[in-house]
């Protein structure tokens, strides 16, 4: 059972009670503030407590209440800040034990609200909520709704280190087939590389084996193919031979005709 704590009282009205707001004006925003919590105006109550805060630092009953106003708004990060504030600022056992109680409320409300969205967080949520149960008892060891409270923390707390643990190891597993994936990767771009260049060596081997064998034909020509090819070269030559001599025959004068 969560319970919550208030240091809120019967307000009375009265001449007296006006005199003594004059004489000690933090518990008068006090007062303020209580009445303001009673009416449902959490934003007007948290108003007065922060202003008998600013009167009196180390009013403790200004803490706690402030933590309550705080807590009704959901806002409990700050309010377990003030059940603190309100723990260390008195030495009355059976109030630091009423703080740590609504402590331990305000890390518990807030894991849950965490267990969907953060549960990495959630989990520290519940273990200062342990912790805070856990410093209330000492103080009030027969609180038995601090107990039952207590209790439950400690399974929501296994149960969220148990949960964390299994998407732990999912994840590892996750991470190692993965791995594997990326190595089977690597090693098959590996294969097809050295394949590929299999590929390219054994074709610069077939033209490189291709042009000597196209060498070899010509270099190992038949006789045939040779003599064919000497003719041609005589033929080419005697060609040139007798251009040469008719152009030298031109400039020679012939005999028995009359050189203008």
């Amino acid at each position: 059972m969560i319970r919550l704590f208030s240091f809120i009282g019967i307000i009375m009205i009265g001449s007296l009670l006006m005199g003594q707001d004059l004489i000690d004006p933090a518990k008068g925003h006090i007062r303020s503030g209580n009445s303001a919590f009673e009416s449902g105006d959490f934003m007007a109550s948290e108003l007065s407590y922060r202003r008998a805060l600013e009167v009196e630092a180390d009013n403790a009953k200004g803490a706690f209440n402030l933590g309550d106003a705080l807590y009704r708004q959901n806002r409990f990060d700050d309010a377990a800040a003030q059940f603190q504030r309100a723990a260390d600022l008195t030495a009355d056992a059976n109030v630091q034990a009423q703080a740590y109680h609504n402590l331990g409320n305000a890390h518990m409300s807030q894991a849950l609200s965490l267990q969907q969205t953060d549960p990495q967080k959630s989990g520290g949520e519940w273990q200062q909520a342990v912790e805070a149960y856990k410093q209330a008892l000492r103080r009030n060891p027969q609180d038995e709704e601090t107990r039952y409270n207590l209790a439950y923390a400690l399974e929501q707390m296994r149960q969220q280190q148990q949960q964390n643990q299994d998407q732990n190891q999912d994840q590892n597993q996750d991470q190692e087939n993965q791995d594997d994936q990326d190595q089977n990767q690597d090693q098959e771009n590996q294969e097809n590389e050295e394949n590929e260049d299999q590929d390219k060596q054994q074709q610069q081997d077939e033209s490189s084996e291709n042009e000597q064998q196209q060498n070899g034909q010509t270099q190992q020509m038949s006789p045939e193919q040779i003599e064919q090819m000497l003719e041609a070269l005589r033929y080419q030559e005697q060609q040139l031979r007798e251009e040469m001599q008719r152009q030298a025959t031109k400039g020679k004068a012939r005999a028995g005709e009359k050189d203008w």
